[in-house]
């Protein structure tokens, strides 16, 4: 896979994972715990996923176009 799209994918994937925590903890907040616990988890997973996904990727520096 090229490193750029890789690259990409990894920090869609922690955006979305970072935007389901919030909207977990929002909705566990407001009452519904066992849907708010699903999507809490599954954005601390999308984030734990985009995070070792960057992290198998060179420096921004060195990006090969």
């Amino acid at each position: 896979m090229d490193l750029v799209k890789l690259r990409s994918r990894a920090r869609a994937m922690m955006m979305i994972g970072s935007v389901a925590i919030l909207v977990g903890t929002g909705i566990m907040v407001h009452g519904e715990m066992d849907f708010g616990d699903g999507v809490l988890i599954a954005g601390i997973v999308l984030l734990i996923i985009g995070v070792s996904m960057l992290a198998r990727t060179p420096p921004g520096d060195q990006d090969v176009v």
